[in-house]
This record gives structure tokens, C-alpha cells and sequence, in this order.
């Protein structure tokens, strides 16, 4: 045999050495795992934290957190690998085979949103907000699953934009017997264990009169703790109701919002109303709120409710309104 011919299968065999049959990894963090490496694809079978899982080679998807690497592990599913403990033996698309490009593989099936949504990382309201849906918005699912329920409907769906919706927001929900299950998920019980009241959603507004005073009750007769000026920016998180008998006899009626500083503020001092909306309401749900959804498409969601809402010294009266996100960001409370 040629001495060219024995160097090259001595290389051959040298790097065939040097690539690993399998990797064992242990889980830092709780992921799923994938029927293709790419976040939109249906769950296999859900990675524990802590676990340990075998790879047997890797390959390249959708990026989570600051990594693209997938591994394709004994399962029979690929997790991506910012989930694991890092791999502290060298480069580890070195170390393992290369699995080839692996296509998308995913259901598609057209839906439209009804109301102003929000699309969560998982089926649960308490989760964070992934993407924002408008009235009557075009959207393409791809599984369905079953999470929290609202108005008595436990139905979701993963959209294209790796995110869940719920079934109550959509006008035609998809016939679920045509939609593949959207799989395992990673345990999600510190979610579901949550009090419903202990996280709630926000809405900012811009201050229109030179002044805003805020006081200590639903009243101008109440001290003001604080003082808003000219495009201020206040965060509202929920709104009551007064009535006052004037002198005259006539009955005046105003909406009052409690600020993020706990203190309220007199609708009318806003450019924009924060509580005055036009809504209207769909049945109650079995935790005694009700959803309010908003008409247009500028302004978020919001929910309302009939118990007291804890606030520091006392509670405060029936029927306060929870508003639920501001369209410039997140603004959530513990």
C-alpha cells in the first residue's frame, strides 16, 4: 500500500478517534425537547433541571438565550444547549458529530385573533408576554395544548412566533382534532401555584393638566401625598368609582385611578383616560373576574373583579380595574 494512502487513513482514523460517540450532559435548567431544533416545534419529552441526558451529535436551529446549538440526545428529540452546564472539555462541536442541517418540520394552520392578546412563553397568563396580537389579526398556529383556563376554557395554541394564545381570544379556533399536540412541557408549578391577585399587570398614561395631585382616598377632601406635573408619566393599576350629592342636589360621578406610588389620581387629569375606555364584557369567570376587552386596537387588555384587592394598611373597594400591560412595556408588581 502506498505510504501517501496508509498517511491519510492513519489522519482518517485519528479524527474519526477524536469525535465522540456521545456526550453526557447534566440540565441547569429545566427545557424541552424538540421533534426539530427550532422553538416553534412540538415537544417530545420535557428535560428536567439537574438530569442528565446523552448526545450523540449536534446541530444548528433557532437561538435561544445567546447559542444556536442543538443536541440531538437519546430521547429521540433535540434541547438546546443553553439549558446545560457548560462543556468545560474543549469545543464541543468538535468533540461531537454533526447531525446535518435538520429542516423545519411544523403544522400550519391559519387562525384570527378577536380580541387584543397577548401572546405568553407558555399557557399560563402569568407567564411573560413573547408577542402582542391586534384585533382581528392573521396568525398561523401549529399544536394545540391545554393550560390555564379562562372563562371556563382550558384550550391554547402555539402560534409560528414560538408563543401560546388562548382559544378565548380567537375568533374560529381551529378544529384541535386537525392540530398535533403541542407535547410535554418542563414543570410549571411554581406558575400554577401562584395567587391570582399576587401579580398584576399595569398601564401607563401621560399626564394632561399642569398639575395632578394625588391623594390618599378616591377624594379631593383627602390628603395628597404626591404631586404629578405636565406629561408625566403615571402607571395605573387599577380604577374605582365615587359618587358625590353637589349642593344643587345633582349627583357628580368620578373615576379615580390608583397609581403605582398608592395614591389616587382623578381620571380627568390624564390626556388619555386610562380608565374610561370603551369596553364591554363577556361572562364572568369562575374566579370572579370578568375580562374586559378593549375595542380598537391601541390600548391592552384589561381584567375586573369583585373582591378586594390587598393594598398596605387596608383593602380597597369593590370593583377596582386591573389593567394588564402598557403598550410600552411591561410593568408588573409583586
Amino acid at each position: 500500500m502506498p505510504l501517501l494512502k496508509l498517511a491519510w487513513l492513519a489522519l482518517a482514523t485519528a479524527a474519526a478517534a477524536a469525535i465522540e460517540l456521545s456526550v453526557n450532559f447534566t440540565s441547569e435548567y429545566p427545557n424541552d425537547c424538540k421533534t426539530c431544533p427550532y422553538g416553534v416545534c412540538v415537544n417530545k419529552y420535557a428535560v428536567d433541571s439537574q438530569e442528565n441526558v446523552t448526545t450523540t451529535c449536534f446541530t444548528n436551529g433557532s437561538t435561544r438565550g445567546d447559542t444556536n446549538i442543538w443536541f440531538y440526545i437519546k430521547q429521540g428529540c433535540y434541547t438546546n444547549e443553553y439549558g446545560f452546564n457548560e462543556y468545560k472539555d474543549g469545543d464541543i462541536t468538535e468533540d461531537l458529530k454533526y447531525c446535518g442541517q435538520i429542516p423545519m418540520d411544523i403544522y400550519r394552520e391559519p387562525a384570527q385573533v378577536r380580541y387584543l392578546s397577548e401572546c405568553k412563553a407558555s399557557p399560563y397568563t402569568t407567564d411573560e408576554d413573547v408577542q402582542f396580537y391586534g384585533r382581528d389579526q392573521n396568525i398561523t398556529v401549529t399544536c394545540s395544548t391545554k393550560g390555564q383556563e379562562l372563562l371556563e376554557n382550558d384550550n391554547w395554541y402555539k402560534t409560528v412566533d414560538d408563543c401560546f394564545v388562548r382559544e378565548t381570544d380567537l375568533w374560529s379556533p381551529p378544529d384541535r382534532r386537525d392540530l398535533p399536540d403541542c407535547g410535554p412541557r418542563f414543570p410549571v408549578d411554581s406558575q400554577t401555584k401562584r395567587h391570582s391577585l399576587s401579580r398584576r399587570y399595569l398601564i401607563c398614561s401621560l399626564v394632561g393638566d399642569e398639575y395632578a395631585p394625588c391623594y390618599t382616598c378616591p377624594k379631593t377632601t383627602c390628603g395628597v401625598t404626591k404631586t404629578y406635573e405636565f406629561n408625566d408619566t403615571v402607571i395605573s393599576q387599577c380604577h374605582t368609582d365615587t359618587t358625590t350629592t353637589l349642593p344643587n342636589g345633582t349627583i357628580q360621578e368620578d373615576r379615580w385611578v390608583l397609581t403605582t406610588d398608592w395614591c389616587y389620581v382623578n381620571q380627568t387629569r390624564f390626556w388619555d383616560y386610562p380608565a374610561s375606555y370603551s369596553m364591554y364584557t363577556i361572562p364572568v369567570v369562575k374566579t370572579g373576574y370578568q375580562l374586559m376587552i378593549q375595542l380598537g386596537n391601541t390600548n391592552p387588555l384589561a381584567l375586573t373583579t369583585t373582591s378586594p384587592i390587598a393594598t398596605p394598611g387596608k383593602a380597597m373597594n369593590e370593583n377596582h380595574h386591573i389593567f394588564m400591560s402598557c403598550i410600552q412595556g411591561d410593568y408588573l408588581t409583586e
